[in-house]
Order: structure tokens, then C-alpha cells, then sequence
């Protein structure tokens, strides 16, 4: 079937911006997969030191959670917005899976990640956990104000539609949704983003009194505190998150795609992550202390660390508080060993 010369330039224009659009997209993918190859393999030493090394508690689940939902995003994103050259497209149920699991992976994260700021923040402060239960409730409901406007805009943009053959012939495996957008939704949207402005403006504001507070307990200068405090993650944190909530609230004249969005899903949870760890490193033994008792084991006192370092007495059942009773000698099998009793080594260096 021959086309009009009016309809070929136009299926030419549509490929070429399908192409320009791909190879932009394929390249900020590329960066971003280069740069976190490089991460995993620079802190993969470090991980397995230091927390595949402890119980399978919140803090172990959470870092694994936060340090591999960048990858998992990719992932299950992948097959929907790149080209495949699939022999047969893949049915839309399937396209529907790898589009709720990818912005479940994402969302999943990014809550995560603001928890865990929240809860290296109490740490910093040296707050009550009652203080840190009010900063939690304030937390969810920020949260869920921002989630239950839009929820059923999330779920109609979600659903993949067939792939017609204008895009099986480009190389594509999923077909894009035509949702049906409601006034109603939209108003959801624009309400969730007005109150996730508010949220990104709290945690920046909350973020910024902390390091100051610290600042003026602890002495020196706020750049002090941030690099002392792993203030430059928290500070990189809040910061890409006010800045996707300001596009968010006003997408309107930003869109919904924008480059805060794309940090907001990669970049967030690796350094949540790595903040995780270095407050579990830090030098402030109260903040270690809170963190290791909130999502860790307990913290192994100094003293206990010490004594076992330089070869001092062993310690019978001794758990992650160092605390516990000193090994009995036996001088046999059944037998224990009295304290008169001399060992026949000593005896006989004696004669000698």
C-alpha cells in the first residue's frame, strides 16, 4: 500500500523524534548505570563488613532495600521505555506488572529513604522517642495526603495498552496507555503535589535546624558540622527532594518528567543508604548508639572492643553489649580445675 507524501514525511518526523528521544534517554541511563557500577563496586567491601555481617534485623532489610531498588527500578523499567525488537510484543498484562512493580520499586525507596533521614535526624538531635513518634505521625501524615489524592491517577497511568505497528515496528515490547483522565484526577494531582511541597519545605527546614543545632552544641562552623555529621548527604538528600517537589507542584509549566524526578528515584536511595552507614560509623557514641538500637544490633561497648583487641580475658556468652561471665578452666574432661592446681608445664619449666 503506497502512502501519501504528506503521511510518509509525517511517520519520518515521528521516528525521528522517537530516535532523538531514545538516544537521550539511553545516555542519561548509561551515566547513571556507569556511575552506579562504579559505587557498588567501590562500597561492596565495605557492605559486606559491615551489615552482611549482622542479624537480619530492620537496619540489615532496609540498607539491602535502599541500596538495590535503584538497580530493580531499572530493571523492570526498562522493558517499557527502551526498544527490544521482541519477536512478539509482550501481552499487556505483562506490560501492566512491569509498570506497577517499577513505581511500587520507586515510591517503596523514596518512603523509605525520607524514614531513614527522619531517624538519623532524631539521632542527631538526641531527642526522646516520643519526639521521634510525633515527628513519625507528622511524617505519615504528610505522606498519606500525598498518596490518597492521586491515588487513581497512579493506577490509570499504569496500565500499558497493545502495541500497535507503528511501534512493534520501532522495536518496542509494550504499547503505551490512553488513561482516562478525570477532572477529578488531576485536581488529586495537583493537591498531592501542593502537600508534597509542603513535605520536601519541613524536612529541608527540619534537616537545617538539626546541623545548626549540632553546630552550636558541638562548636565550630556549619560546613564543620555538615562534613562531621554526614551533613552533605542529608543536605544532598533534602535537597533533591524540595526540588521534586517543587516540579511536582507546579508541573503544569515543568512536566512530569523532569531531571529532580529521575535523581529522585536513582539518587535518593544510595545515599540513604550510604548515610545509613556512616551513622552507623560515626564517632558520637550517642548517635550510634540510637541508630544501632533502632534499626541495628545493640552497639558493642568500647571498652569490650578494646580488651578483645589487645588479647584480654575471654568472655563467656558475651552478646553485642559485651557484658557476661568468665570462662571456667578445666583441668580435664568433667574435671575443674581448683586453684591450687599447677599445670604440669609450668612444673616442669620450673625444673628446668
Amino acid at each position: 500500500m503506497s502512502l501519501a507524501p504528506e503521511e510518509l514525511a509525517e511517520i519520518i518526523s515521528h521516528v525521528h523524534a522517537y530516535s532523538v528521544d531514545e538516544y537521550i534517554s539511553f545516555g542519561l541511563y548509561t551515566a547513571c548505570e556507569l556511575w552506579k557500577c562504579h559505587y557498588y563496586t567501590t562500597t561492596l567491601a565495605e557492605e559486606v563488613s559491615a551489615i552482611w555481617s549482622s542479624r537480619w534485623r530492620t537496619g540489615k532489610v532496609v540498607f539491602l532495600l535502599l541500596r538495590y531498588a535503584p538497580l530493580a527500578w531499572i530493571a523492570l523499567n526498562s522493558p517499557v521505555i527502551f526498544k527490544t525488537y521482541p519477536v512478539h510484543p509482550l501481552a499487556v498484562n505483562v506490560c501492566t506488572g512491569f509498570l506497577i512493580s517499577s513505581d511500587a520499586t520507586s515510591r517503596t525507596a523514596l518512603i523509605v529513604s525520607e524514614i531513614v533521614v527522619l531517624v538519623c535526624l532524631h539521632a542527631l538531635l538526641g531527642t526522646r522517642y516520643r519526639h521521634l513518634a510525633l515527628i513519625m505521625i507528622v511524617y505519615v501524615g504528610l505522606t498519606v495526603g500525598i498518596y490518597v489524592p492521586q491515588f487513581n491517577y497512579i493506577v490509570a497511568t499504569n496500565k500499558a495498552g497493545p502495541v500497535d505497528q507503528f511501534h512493534q515496528e520501532l522495536g518496542y515490547a509494550c504499547g503505551g496507555g490512553t488513561p482516562d483522565i478525570t477532572d477529578p484526577m488531576m485536581h488529586g494531582v495537583v493537591v498531592a503535589g501542593y502537600v508534597g511541597l509542603a513535605k520536601g519545605i519541613c524536612m529541608f527546614l527540619f534537616a537545617l535546624a538539626v546541623l545548626i543545632s549540632r553546630r552550636m552544641h558541638h562548636g565550630g562552623s556549619l560546613m564543620i558540622s555538615i562534613r562531621r555529621d554526614s551533613g552533605v548527604y542529608i543536605v544532598s538528600l533534602a535537597l533533591i527532594r524540595l526540588g521534586s517537589a517543587i516540579t511536582n507542584a507546579f508541573h503544569l509549566r515543568l512536566g512530569f518528567e523532569n531531571v529532580p524526578g529521575t535523581l529522585q528515584r536513582i539518587a535518593i536511595p544510595m545515599i540513604a543508604s550510604r548515610l545509613l552507614l556512616n551513622m552507623r560509623k560515626t564517632e558520637d557514641p550517642g548517635v550510634r548508639s540510637v541508630v544501632s538500637t533502632i534499626l541495628f544490633d545493640t552497639p558493642r561497648s568500647e571498652n569490650s572492643e578494646s580488651q578483645l583487641e589487645e588479647g584480654g580475658e575471654v568472655w563467656k556468652g558475651q552478646d553485642a553489649t559485651g557484658t557476661g561471665m568468665p570462662m571456667t578452666e578445666y583441668a580435664g574432661i568433667g574435671r575443674r580445675k581448683a586453684d591450687g592446681d599447677v599445670n604440669l608445664e609450668d612444673k616442669d619449666e620450673e625444673r628446668v
